[in-house]
């Protein structure tokens, strides 16, 4: 279940971010993004800059998964001796995003052809055991992307 989750981030940023990407797909770009590819800066100092921004209130529709995610990122940067808070993972998260939209020349979300998975009967319903429907394709497209070897 997903749940609206308020973060301060940099109007800037987010209006960029919005504007490469399709709104209806927003959260489900931002959830894939930090379960797939962002990681914590190298130089952990690299977050102290995120910390002295303007700022912008800034709801965001999560899933449990991915809130544990961003407390364990936080945890993380907390034992390297960084101030850290969701919302500053969550600016420095954008700024990734961001970096990482632009590379993508031309990105559009809506412009990437959907491509619909169909199981066998039955698999669909273990799946769910263990995945929300709404992110089931998601999912196994990831996990094809990323982590498949044939």
């Amino acid at each position: 279940m997903k749940k609206r989750v308020g973060f301060t981030l940099q109007p800037d940023v987010v209006k960029q971010v919005k504007a490469l990407i399709d709104e209806n797909k927003y959260s489900k770009i931002i959830r894939s993004f930090f379960h797939g590819q962002y990681e914590l800066p190298k130089n952990i100092g690299e977050l102290s800059s995120f910390q002295k921004v303007e700022t912008a209130a800034e709801p965001i529709r999560l899933d449990q998964d991915t809130i544990d995610l961003l407390d364990e990122y936080v945890k993380q940067a907390k034992n390297q001796g960084v101030k850290a808070n969701r919302s500053l993972i969550m600016r420095h998260g954008f700024s990734e995003l961001l970096k990482h939209l632009r590379e993508e020349e031309g990105y559009k979300s809506s412009q990437r052809k959907r491509v619909s998975f169909y199981f066998p009967k039955g698999t669909a319903e273990a799946l769910y055991r263990y995945v929300s429907r709404a992110d089931r394709n998601t999912v196994v497209n990831q996990f094809i992307l990323q982590e498949y070897q044939p």
